[in-house]
């Protein structure tokens, strides 16, 4: 499943001290102090920060208008919010569509710039293809923001589905403690554990570090429901696909069957192994080929009500259909081979008294 970015980064929730930085001005500046600190730790590439991080639980939601005369209300559409500071998005490589990322310089100043995702950008401006530059009225008492860019939509609150679209602010802007850092690295982000801890006690925010772990954490929790889901319908798919072809066989082979004595008798009569095939083959042929059809067309016509349970593939997907199709063959042919060829080895006394 394509995320929108990529989780491979250790994330470290750090707060700060407000009795030390009572002024937000403070605030931000020791964050800020805080990402370039750890950006200098051997190894880390890119370090950024986010007041929620994705699959934690929690989120903040509110409204959103294109109406600038009026604050959104309780029927406007809604989004969810997320306070940065510049770089998160080259932390975890998400895509900047149009557009740029905040600056530094708008984060200590808290300047009204909003950064949104494709998401939003297509429900709230269908009209155009460029936002950049356009305004908006968003929640959280942020008022009338202008758009300075649009990012790809990363998934944070449901693995299979984009639940809400997303704002991003300056921390500035929408202020929230504490925050939590993002640290990609050239390996292992894990091992630069200590240098990150030292790093940032070292700046001295004030706070006890918490919550040292990989953002791929998270995504395996929120994707772990799925998996025993997926494993499930799994089963269930090959137990279905087994029944079916072991119903198949029964069917042809008890067919073949009922025939053994004419089968005998011919071969007692000198048909060869080849000829018995091929004359079984006609009397099954025409059972598959009936059938056949029929199970198809209503595995295409039952297949929109299992769309729920498939992902990334058509529920009338030709390759599965294909496969489903190819095994109903080859079952026909094994049901018909094997009683043919017991059929012909048999006693012709034997079978004619049908024992």
């Amino acid at each position: 499943m394509d995320l929108g970015y990529d989780p491979s980064v250790l994330t470290v929730r750090v707060p700060i001290d407000f009795r030390r930085f009572q002024h937000m001005s403070d605030s931000i500046d020791m964050y800020h102090r805080v990402r370039d600190r750890v950006a200098q730790v051997n190894g880390v590439i890119s370090v950024s920060a986010i007041s929620h991080l994705p699959f934690s639980g929690t989120a903040l939601v509110d409204s959103y208008s294109r109406d600038l005369s009026k604050e959104p209300g309780w029927d406007s559409p809604v989004a969810n919010y997320y306070a940065v500071i510049p770089g998160y998005f080259a932390a975890l490589k998400i895509p900047v569509l149009h557009g740029r990322d905040f600056s530094d310089l708008e984060d200590s100043t808290s300047q009204h710039v909003i950064v949104i995702d494709e998401t939003l950008a297509r429900s709230a401006f269908p009209e155009r293809r460029d936002v950049i530059g356009q305004q908006m009225q968003v929640g959280y008492g942020m008022g009338v923001c202008t758009i300075v860019g649009v990012v790809g939509h990363a998934r944070g609150i449901e693995v299979g589905r984009a639940v809400r679209p997303q704002v991003y602010a300056p921390m500035g802007l929408l202020f929230r403690s504490p925050m939590n850092f993002v640290v990609r690295a050239s390996g292992d982000p894990m091992a630069l554990r200590t240098q990150i801890r030292s790093a940032i006690e070292e700046t001295g925010p004030g706070g006890a570090l918490a919550g040292f772990a990989m953002l791929t954490d998270n995504v395996s929790t929120a994707t772990s429901t799925l998996r025993a889901v997926t494993g499930f319908v799994s089963v269930l798919a090959i137990s279905a696909g087994v029944l079916s072809a072991v119903g198949l066989y029964i069917v042809i082979a008890f067919v073949v069957h009922q025939r053994r004595r004419s089968t005998a008798i011919r071969s007692a009569l000198g048909a060869s192994p080849a000829q018995l095939v091929w004359h079984h083959l006609k009397t099954s042929g025409f059972v598959v080929l009936i059938a056949l059809p029929m199970g198809v067309a209503l595995a295409i016509g039952a297949a929109p009500l299992f769309s729920d349970l498939v992902y990334g593939v058509s529920p009338r997907d030709l390759i599965s259909l294909s496969a489903a199709s190819v095994l109903a063959v080859v079952t026909g042919l094994v049901g018909t081979y094997v009683p043919v060829r017991r059929a012909g080895s048999a006693n012709v006394v034997v079978a004619l008294r049908g024992e």
